[in-house]
């Protein structure tokens, strides 16, 4: 009988209110520890994302920089350099430039790509 009335004691305790209080307390301060966590892993996924979008562009930019380079390493390569940059041509060489000629007036063209609102403002000129 003692035993039984022991045990009964010892779980009153256990379920009290007070400590039942103290558990939910615990509980939420587990709980909000653990989302704080949580959070600060996606914060640190998406920077590490981030961070490998820049490395993948930084190492296509190094090897276009490197096959720039080995090109200019080239007569050829600093030849057609030269040519597409500053416009040089060698001797004896002549340069032609073509120009795409525009059909009609611009006066023209412009008038018939107003708008209502525009060709509104246009009678009060």
């Amino acid at each position: 009988m003692r035993d039984f009335k022991q045990k009964k004691k010892i779980r009153n305790r256990i379920y009290s209110k007070g400590v039942l209080a103290v558990l939910g307390v615990a509980a939420v301060f587990l709980g909000n520890a653990t989302w704080n966590v949580y959070q600060k892993y996606r914060e640190a996924d998406e920077k590490t994302a981030i961070a490998q979008a820049q490395l993948d562009k930084l190492n296509t930019r190094e090897e276009q920089l490197s096959d720039s380079l080995v090109s200019l390493k080239t007569d050829i390569g600093v030849e057609k350099e030269l040519r597409e940059k500053f416009g040089v041509v060698k001797e004896g060489e002549q340069m032609i430039l073509i120009v795409n000629k525009q059909e009609g007036n611009s006066e023209e063209s412009s008038n018939e790509h107003q708008n209502i609102w525009q060709m509104f403002l246009n009678l009060f000129k």
